[in-house]
């Protein structure tokens, strides 16, 4: 059964993120099981009436929300790298990896940020690191049709860790990409319910986060259409719990503002649970 690890951008570590997305030096990124492993068995169960309905998923838009730029170079994960823009992916077990999918920066104002050289580095501890090679990519057009490009086929490769280091862009002051999808298939140290774990939803519980992203304070709105209580609280990408587990014993709409004025730039998510599901909204702070 393959599945696929699909990231749009990153998450920023919050030891190096700096103004979001725009200067960051690094990023780590972790690809947690519940989030990320987008489950090809549903292509299977969907009618192929439904699959022929579905028009050009592959096509990126061209908002920098969507990118991931790094303006200032930083130490590399691995020692035999310079100081460097990279990006690290913690996949958190091991995973056979297949073929690959790039979008490049298709941000009209800075197409020459985009990488045209990456190296591609592979890890299971995150210290010992093999050279797998380099990908050249094509300069992206700034069009709302722009639907990347195949990437190499990674052919079973195991990893637990995988880093990119942009060795060189189109000429711009920064290096930046949008999106990279890599198929994968469990292996013998990976359990079936590790790989495809898909993430908890709820239809009784939905969640609004606003302005998003935010500065200090973001306004929540969470309706309770179940017929029980819920908990709601903020988490970064790490899982760690950024902010106190309050429980709501009500139904219907519950609103409050929660003040992150003490959190680092970066992505986190709103994660609403009660018993029969959970929900989770991603939010991004900014300066």
């Amino acid at each position: 059964m393959i599945s696929q690890f699909k990231n749009k951008f990153c998450y920023p570590d919050a030891t190096v993120a700096s103004k979001a997305f725009s200067t960051s030096h690094g990023m780590h990124c972790m690809v947690p099981n519940n989030i990320f492993i987008l489950l090809l068995i549903l292509t299977v169960l969907l009618p192929s009436s439904t699959l022929q309905s579905q028009c050009y998923p592959d096509r990126h838009n061209t908002s920098w929300y969507d990118t991931w730029t790094s303006c200032s170079k930083k130490a590399s994960p691995n020692p035999k790298r310079d100081s460097s823009h990279w990006i690290l992916y913690q996949l958190g077990y091991e995973y056979s990896l297949g073929q690959s999918h790039f979008w490049n920066n298709n941000t009209p104002a800075s197409l020459d940020y985009g990488a045209k050289k990456i190296a591609i580095d592979y890890s299971m501890d995150g210290n010992t690191w093999t050279a797998w090679g380099d990908v050249n990519l094509r300069k992206a057009n700034g069009s709302k049709y722009y639907e990347g490009e195949k990437g190499p086929d990674l052919k079973g490769l195991k990893a637990q860790y995988l880093l990119f280091t942009i060795l060189e862009n189109y000429g711009g002051n920064c290096a930046s990409l949008s999106e990279i999808k890599i198929d994968i298939t469990k292996t013998s140290n990976t359990t079936s319910s590790t790989v495809y774990r898909s993430q908890v939803t709820s239809d009784c519980l939905s969640a609004l986060a606003y302005p998003n992203p935010f500065k200090n304070l973001i306004g929540l709105d969470i309706t309770n259409s179940c017929n029980q209580s819920y908990s709601y609280y903020i988490e970064d990408v790490m899982g760690r719990k950024m902010s106190p587990v309050t429980t709501i014993h009500q139904r219907g709409l519950f609103n409050t503002n929660y003040n992150g004025s003490h959190l680092s730039n970066g992505v986190y998510f709103l994660v609403v649970h009660s018993e029969q599901g959970e929900v989770r909204k991603k939010i991004m702070k900014i300066e």
